[in-house]
């Protein structure tokens, strides 16, 4: 089911890759100041953090969006970062759900749709469906299969849960610990932070510290 989409990955390197010493501003503001942080293939980590913290930006940071104005960031050869962003992606509207996921895939459309029938996330009535009949949670079940689909050995999820069912949620809860390689979690939802088996870690006052 959930937990076969996650193990679709590519495996992490065995080298680890690191942020030292980073800082970033925005004008007068620094945002992010002296982040240190390790990555390895069981890094599992939650950020908190109140809005405007610089989570998302740290996130910018490890993609390459954004450069560090002080510091190292070392992301190893191989690294492939998949991204979910905190609000559903511009889909293309006039597309359906299997055009939408077979995008850049190699295999028959009939292999791809037992693929998404068996990680659970659709039906079979669903393949012809265009994205602008779908209910925002099923947008962001596509997202999150296409995602996966691009083989990613990095995982960073802005606000995962966000309109994801709670039948699922279990199952992505699991799905997360199986990854091949880091994960890194920003997430304000109360009942998947207190389940959340990984290492906590809070931005506050641009400072990145790790919680008991």
């Amino acid at each position: 089911m959930l937990l076969a989409l996650f193990n679709h990955g590519l495996r992490w390197p065995e080298r680890e890759g690191s942020l030292e010493h980073v800082c970033k501003r925005f004008g007068e503001r620094c945002i992010l100041k002296n982040v240190n942080l390790s990555l390895s293939s069981t890094t599992r980590i939650l950020l908190t953090g109140p809005n405007g913290s610089g989570k998302t930006t740290l996130f910018k940071l490890i993609q390459g969006e954004e450069r560090p104005d002080q510091g190292t960031i070392r992301i190893v050869d191989g690294a492939r970062i998949g991204y979910l962003a905190q609000e559903p992606t511009a889909l293309a509207q006039d597309q359906t759900v299997i055009e939408t996921y077979r995008h850049g895939q190699i295999g028959y459309e009939g292999e791809l749709i037992g693929r998404l029938l068996g990680y659970g996330l659709f039906r079979l009535e669903d393949m012809e469906k265009q994205v602008r009949q779908l209910s925002i949670g099923q947008r962001r079940k596509l997202e999150l299969a296409c995602l996966l689909a691009a083989r990613p050995n990095v995982l960073l999820l802005d606000e995962p849960t966000n309109y994801i069912s709670l039948d699922l949620l279990e199952a992505f809860e699991a799905a997360i610990l199986h990854f091949p390689g880091p994960v890194l979690v920003i997430s304000h939802d109360r009942w998947f932070n207190q389940r959340y088996a990984g290492e906590c870690w809070e931005i506050n006052a641009g400072m990145l510290i790790q919680k008991s």
